[in-house]
């Protein structure tokens, strides 16, 4: 855990260096293009695919499930490997949160989804309509309920799979706004194409980027790991994300997997080499104990 923080450490040096220290002249222009085309749209483009194959895969509710639950991981790895870019179209409308409501300490999820089912709501037949229910009963925590967990897996209710179905299409929905808001005017946004930016500079939308890696970092140490761990005598297993469908370390690891393919394919280039190297070594370390 200890050398697990060096790595927000490290991190924090990035935007000190790159942006006051003289030898290092970064190309902010550069840094920004690699961040959109290296990373962030390739990425929402695998989150956009697997959403589709998912949808597909809903048909299997019910019956043979192996192949929807196979189709929701790969899904909710999509989504592990770009929830960091919290940035534009995945902030609009609460979509982040719609995709992936977690850290749920009060269990809204679980009640949300059971007053559906209870009085059979209709909602779920109008795809406009289910966007304005409780973000609890939408995305990956809501539709992990419904796949893994006991209570909600009976194969014979029908309004269980349509709900799986109206959920599903929905994530298909957010992951194909979210990439279509980069393609038609985020991206610009975050280049300083557009006039109605937020960046005043390149400098300022090259801090933003670096932010999100930061936030990411902070995010799996502080609810992926430090949440379950919980004390020294009291660990809190349950409060590990995704523990139903057996998930959490494999989120742990992709988080990291992303956010150190992002530092090599964004930040490396114009770090200095010595300190790149460290930074890896920290990833490296991580990994390992995963």
């Amino acid at each position: 855990m200890i050398r697990a923080a060096v790595i927000c450490c490290f991190m924090v040096f990035i935007p000190f260096t790159i942006g006051n220290a003289q030898p290092l002249n970064p190309n902010y222009e550069a840094i920004i293009e690699r961040s959109i085309s290296d990373f962030i749209l390739p990425r929402y483009a695998k989150l956009r695919t697997s959403a589709d194959q998912l949808l597909k895969a809903a048909e299997f509710c019910g019956g043979e499930e192996a192949e929807l639950r196979s189709a929701y991981h790969a899904a909710f790895d999509a989504w592990i490997e770009i929830s960091h870019i919290r940035l534009g179209p995945s902030e609009e409308n609460n979509a982040a949160f719609a995709i992936a409501f977690w850290p749920d300490p009060k269990g809204f999820t679980a009640k949300s989804l059971k007053k559906l089912i209870s009085t059979k709501d209709p909602v779920i037949e109008n795809p406009e309509a289910f966007q304005e229910v409780s973000i609890a009963s939408r995305g990956f925590f809501a539709l992990e309920r419904l796949l893994f967990d006991q209570s909600f897996s009976d194969q014979a209710d029908g309004y269980r799979c349509k709900l799986v179905g109206a959920i599903t299409l929905d994530l298909k929905r957010l992951s194909d706004t979210i990439e279509m808001g980069w393609l038609n005017g985020y991206a610009d946004v975050l280049r300083g194409k557009n006039e109605t930016g937020s960046f005043s500079d390149d400098k300022e939308a090259v801090r933003a980027l670096y932010s999100t890696m930061k936030t990411g970092a902070e995010f799996t140490m502080a609810a992926r790991i430090d949440r379950p761990l919980g004390g020294n005598d009291r660990p809190r297993p349950k409060r590990a994300e995704a523990w139903r469908s057996e998930r959490s370390n494999r989120n742990i690891v992709l988080s990291i997997n992303a956010l150190s393919d992002m530092f090599e394919r964004v930040f490396a280039p114009d770090v200095p080499e010595d300190a790149a190297d460290v930074i890896r070594s920290e990833f490296d370390y991580v990994r390992r104990q995963a």
